[in-house]
């Protein structure tokens, strides 16, 4: 035998018990013999790292609250009887509040202004379109004079003597409508019958810029006339009084009011027009103070002037037989859409009384403080309060 020999040739064909592929059978179902009911135990002691539950440092803070917080209000009420009445014991109810004693009573505030007592039409009478357009169109040819006039001397000496004369239309004349100064009475006595809308202005102005306006530190201007209606005097919708100012120049067939730089009271609705030909508004007070001129009564018309911190306040007022009947501001709140300006009666232009008739009238106009039934000193005494 040779020991070198370490080759050896494999007996021919398969070792015993193989098998071809395609008969071959794969092992039974189950585990590997011996590993069915092999369990796997762990080994003793803590994973490599990990520490024992002596060396475990607990978070920072206290433990969380194992408190319970019940929820909000009363528990549910399950039973079927009514709670009592009241609230429950040793429990206070509210102070009420006292909001009555907070509320001033609305009685002794002066009334609102009138935002929107504006009307389209009068509710007695009313001029027609193409009238108030013919107005309109005077005004655009005729302005407001500017500037204020400078009075001669004899002018300036009536003005101070209230020595005024009035101006009748000159469609007037050599008609039964007649403008007649009175001597003995110191007044002048106005009588129509068929008058169309007129206008009567005084001259000079009552109030002129350059001779009566007041300065600051100066005491308020006031100026003032009345007018006397006899029985015969009508107020309806044919015929009414207008009693106001206007700037000059006016257009004497149109009544006081209607138009720019003019307002004034109505006889026949008793609305003032403040520069307003549609149906002029009511009067302070409404609806008390919103009264129709009467028959064998007076009525007065005034404007006061103070000076202001940046311009003059003027007041507008009316009397009634020689009493305070009502007055506004004639700065009051106006209705933007509206409201006209007032230019022409802030005082920076000269006034004339302005007095307007249409159809039959019969009435005296007081033009002199002597005739006066209002007692103006004492209301001037009283700051025009």
């Amino acid at each position: 035998m040779n020991n070198n020999n370490n080759s050896f040739a494999p007996p021919a064909g398969p070792p015993p018990g193989y098998q071809q592929q395609d008969s071959y059978a794969p092992p039974p179902p189950g585990p590997p013999p011996n590993q069915g009911q092999q369990q796997y135990a762990p080994p003793s002691g803590a994973p490599p790292g990990h520490q024992s539950s002596g060396d475990y440092a607990p978070p920072p803070g206290p433990p969380p609250s194992q408190q319970y917080a019940s929820p909000p209000g009363p528990p549910p009420f399950s039973g079927n009887y009514a709670p009592p009445l009241g609230p429950p014991p040793g429990q206070q109810q509210p102070p009420k509040h006292d909001w009555e004693s907070a509320v001033p009573d609305t009685a002794l505030l002066p009334p609102p202004p009138s935002f929107f007592s504006g009307r389209d039409a009068s509710p007695v009478s009313n001029a027609t379109k193409e009238e108030a357009d013919q107005g309109e169109e005077w005004c655009e040819r005729f302005p407001i004079m500017e500037p204020p006039m400078v009075l001669d001397n004899s002018a300036d000496m009536a003005l101070r003597s209230y020595n005024f004369y009035l101006t009748e239309p000159a469609f007037w004349k050599n008609s039964r409508n007649k403008c007649e100064h009175n001597s003995v009475k110191n007044s002048w006595h106005i009588h129509t019958r068929d008058s169309r809308d007129s206008s009567m202005l005084s001259y000079p102005p009552l109030y002129v810029v350059n001779s009566n306006s007041p300065y600051p530190g100066q005491p308020p201007t006031m100026i003032y006339y009345e007018v006397k209606f006899s029985d015969t005097c009508r107020f309806d919708d044919e015929s009414t009084v207008a009693l106001g100012f206007s700037t000059l120049p006016y257009p004497a067939f149109r009544l006081p009011g209607w138009h720019r730089g003019s307002l004034a009271c109505h006889g026949d609705d008793g609305l003032r027009y403040i520069n307003d030909f549609h149906g002029g508004k009511d009067f302070p007070g409404y609806p008390h103070q919103t009264v129709p001129f009467k028959r064998n009564s007076t009525v007065g018309m005034g404007m006061v002037f103070t000076p202001g911190s940046s311009r003059l306040e003027v007041q507008v007022f009316q009397t009634r037989d020689g009493n305070m009947f009502g007055s506004w501001d004639l700065h009051e709140e106006l209705d933007a859409v509206q409201d006209k300006p007032v230019t022409g009666l802030e005082g920076k232009h000269d006034l004339a009384a302005a007095i307007g008739v249409c159809g039959k009238s019969n009435f005296e106009v007081f033009l002199h403080p002597s005739q006066w039934k209002f007692d103006h000193e004492a209301w001037r005494a009283r700051g025009f309060k």
